[in-house]
């Protein structure tokens, strides 16, 4: 796998979140996905910010011809990838893998970050966002 090819399945309509989120353990903070496509897992992180990155945007970042990417390859015998890309001003840290990567996300709470804004303190599945933004004034 390469990272325009990573990126196809970012743009595959078949490619669903399974879960995603922001994650503090370092600053800056960031956010990130884990996707499912034909019964494979992909993830993808990206540092440095407080807002949802979509996978759409996601593939357009890591395939901009100004990006830079610093590694990309196979691992566990070749039946996984990753790679890392840096693109307008972020990390994107990408992995793929036959398995569900485990969630290792620290809830986001004041007491660890206490710049965090509310709206980003608790991981969230798909369906919860879909329902939040069904009830927002917009």
């Amino acid at each position: 796998m390469t990272v325009d090819q990573f990126a196809e399945i970012l743009r595959d309509p078949r490619t669903r979140i399974d879960e995603e989120g922001f994650y503090p353990h370092n600053k800056p903070r960031g956010y990130r996905a884990i996707l499912e496509c034909r019964n494979l897992w992909y993830w993808y992180s990206v540092s440095g910010t407080l807002n949802r990155v979509t996978p759409s945007d996601t593939a357009d970042a890591i395939t901009s011809p100004r990006r830079l990417i610093d590694r990309e390859g196979s691992y566990k015998d070749g039946r996984g990838f990753e790679a890392t890309v840096r693109s307008e001003g972020h990390s994107y840290m990408l992995g793929h893998g036959d398995n569900r990567p485990i969630s290792s996300e620290v809830p986001v709470t004041k007491e660890v970050n206490p710049g965090v804004p509310d709206e980003v303190r608790v991981i969230v599945k798909p369906a919860e966002v879909a329902g939040r933004l069904a009830a927002s004034p917009g």
